[in-house]
């Protein structure tokens, strides 16, 4: 294969994490009140998940996933705590909005964390482990019992009046805030996993078996209570003395209004485990579990609505915002998600197939989903219900495209073309390409207005063909072809700029541009061990890529150069888009959803990505286009190594102006072209982390 030469820079710097995993399914393990309307809960691949008002669930924390977070507490609106796996603990002083990691004091499993007033709180965890701050968490003194066994919970009900349960049935006492424990005598030898006081008299502990005990002694005397379930019951919460809720294995939710003496199971729609509950009041409570389950409920645990449903290891294809808060991701097996809020909560929306949706497309409340079997699917609700328009074949709708509500396209294999001019009812097709093994198939599609726009695909060759229509598809015309390297995705900003992406074989990837509607294009950019699947453009200077392993470029210049983001996944990204400068989404493989709200850098990040490009400058050479010889000039902020070349449209160095060191200041030089023929050139400057480039004419 014929070796393309790159005329771009790619920044070999990772630039900051600003992308948030908006769809986070795994397993939710402590729930725990702050205020009067808000909620953090804690769980695998040590995560932090703010719930507030409208039930708003927000990941604020995602770190390290061979860990996992155990059991979360607050002091007070401001300052808490988590701790989990490895003997993590970390701290938050500004409402969860950071957390950090506490030095290490112990290497053994924490397993939950107590909170008994401003100050004061208790860690417990295997191995007899026990750990008591005065201080807010900064301080923490390990305090011994007497006994190694694995600890599950910890309760007090004032600062020296407190309960420790466990394994084998454990069940610990202090009254002097901890300096002397002893055991007490719960009847049973099941792990404990939760334990409960309304008051120093009055409480509940739940385990293994379905194992439920109370007392009315302060623990002195347990007493065994029918549960009505034989898995573990992981964690019980009292309202007041009489009403309370436990949950447990596969979906088990039990509720009493008699303290405990009887017990009524619930159902919860769900047979996944449930770990911790906590009521806001007699009325409204929620419990968390596994497949990052939120179940609620209005009317005191009679009937639960679980808010945070999940559809677990979906690979989306594609997504589309109309706003700031309304967007829809399409994935296999007829995978609909619907947010309305930003992307904070994802629901399902009922498309009644089972093949895989590839492409989305929405003009307000109208929308059309396309896939396998060439699949049309239409909503004029916002997808609260789906009908069918189309899909009865073998072959693959990939990409849909409208500009109102009437005019759109739709792209599928062998080379065809679909448009409608009433909203999806009726289906025109147009073959482009005569079938045979050379006929690529179409995989993306644009349009600017009824009568501009372009479709490209590839072939099983790895030949890539674009065309263009200027009469809204009646006829296309082609305006490239490539011989190498397939070609994915096709975006622009306006009738004159674009640019598409494809991918050379054994994972390299191209990004080409066009400055004349597509009439012609030039290489861009050659990104080595990339492959990409997905571009997005802000404007004529500022794009996005996404591909494989999580990965996902910006570019500030154009597309000429383009600087790698942090991600926070290494799954497969499919689609990318912004429907402003700072707001963007990905989705890909494993239900991945990453949201950025300031253009996916922090701003650290985004001030290491574009201060030099703000100091630095490379002006438009003069005159252009030009006879022999034309006049570069390029500001220097500092002394600088400067390399200053001119490459053909095949990306080929055709000379060298400079490559010398150079003072601050304004420089200046001539570009002798006598010996070239005419034709389109471009000059590339590097000096430093700096890179641009500019497209200059030679006319003879």
């Amino acid at each position: 294969m014929k070796k393309i030469v790159a005329i771009t820079f790619l920044f070999t710097n990772i630039l900051f994490s600003q992308w948030e995993n908006q769809y986070y399914s795994s397993a939710l393990y402590s729930i725990t009140l702050v205020g009067k309307s808000e909620a953090w809960i804690a769980g695998e691949d040590f995560s932090i998940i703010k719930l507030s008002d409208n039930d708003y669930l927000e990941i604020k924390y995602s770190g390290d996933v061979s860990k996992d977070f155990q059991s979360i507490a607050f002091f007070n609106e401001k300052a808490g705590f988590a701790i989990g796996t490895k003997g993590s603990i970390y701290l938050t002083e500004n409402s969860g909005e950071y957390w950090k990691l506490h030095s290490s004091i112990t290497d053994s499993f924490l397993k939950s964390g107590f909170v008994v007033n401003d100050s004061t709180g208790w860690i417990v965890g295997f191995g007899g482990t026990v750990f008591k701050t005065q201080n807010q968490g900064v301080d923490w003194v390990a305090i011994s019992t007497g006994y190694n066994l694995n600890f599950h919970s910890v309760y007090f009900i004032n600062d020296s009046t407190g309960w420790i349960a466990g394994e084998n049935g454990i069940i610990l006492k202090t009254s002097d805030g901890g300096q002397i424990w002893y055991p007490q005598n719960g009847n049973t030898n099941y792990d404990l996993q939760s334990i409960y006081f309304v008051d120093s008299m009055l409480g509940w502990c739940v385990g293994t078996y379905g194992t439920i005990l109370i007392t009315e002694n302060g623990g002195e005397e347990w007493i065994a209570r029918e549960s009505h379930s034989e898995g573990s019951l992981n964690s019980v919460f009292f309202i007041d003395e009489r009403q309370g809720v436990a949950v447990g294995s596969f979906g088990t939710i039990i509720r009493t209004s008699d303290g405990g003496n009887n017990w009524t199971p619930k159902e919860s729609g769900i047979t996944i485990n449930l770990y911790s509950i906590a009521m806001y009041s007699r009325d409204t409570a929620y419990c968390v579990g596994g497949n990052a389950a939120v179940l609620k409920t209005i009317d005191g645990g009679e009937n639960w609505v679980n808010i945070n449903p999940r559809i677990n290891n979906i690979h989306l294809f594609d997504a589309f915002f109309i706003d700031s808060n309304t967007g829809w991701a399409v994935g296999q097996n007829g995978t609909i998600l619907n947010t309305t809020n930003g992307g904070r909560q994802w629901f399902p929306q009922i498309s009644n197939t089972d093949k895989d949706l590839t492409s989305v497309y929405f003009i307000k409340s109208n929308g059309w989903a396309v896939g396998g079997g060439e699949i049309i699917l239409k909503t004029s609700d916002g997808g609260k219900t789906w009908s069918y328009q189309n899909g009865t074949s073998n072959f693959y709708s990939s990409s849909v495209f409208f500009i109102n509500k009437n005019v759109g396209w739709i792209t599928s294999d062998i080379s065809k073309v679909k448009k409608t001019l009433d909203g999806g009812k009726t289906w025109s097709e147009k073959f482009i390409e005569p079938y045979n093994v050379f006929t690529a198939d179409f995989t993306s599609i644009f349009f600017l207005n009824e009568n501009n726009g372009w479709v490209l695909g590839s072939n099983q060759f790895n030949q890539g063909t674009v065309y263009k229509t200027n009469d809204g598809g009646t006829n296309w015309t082609l305006v490239y072809k490539s011989t190498e390297y397939t070609l994915n995705e096709i975006f622009f900003t306006n009738n004159q700029k674009g640019w598409m992406i494809g991918n050379i074989p054994y994972d390299d990837a191209i990004v080409l541009t066009t400055d004349n509607g597509g009439a012609g294009w030039t290489t861009a950019a050659y990104l080595k061990n990339y492959s990409i699947s997905s571009i997005c453009f802000i404007d004529s200077l500022e794009g996005y890529l996404c591909g494989a392993n999580g990965k996902i470029l910006k570019s500030i210049d154009g597309g000429y150069n383009w600087a790698e983001l942090e991600s926070g996944t290494n799954q497969w990204l499919s689609s990318i888009n912004f429907i402003d400068r700072n707001n963007g989404w990905v989705v890909g493989d494993h239900t991945v959803i990453l949201k950025t709200t300031n253009g996916g850098t922090t701003l650290a990040a985004e001030e290491n990505f574009t201060r030099e490009s703000l100091d630095f400058s490379l002006f438009q050479n003069y005159p252009n286009p030009f006879n022999s010889s034309t006049i570069i000039k390029y500001k220097l902020p500092v002394e600088s190594n400067v390399k200053l070349n001119i490459y053909n449209l095949l990306g080929q160095k055709v000379s060298t102006l400079t490559d010398e060191n150079k003072s601050a200041g304004t420089h200046e030089i001539e570009f002798d072209c006598s010996d070239l023929p005419s034709g389109v050139y471009f000059f590339r400057i590097e000096a430093g982390n700096f890179a641009d480039a500019k497209k200059l004419i030679l006319i003879k």
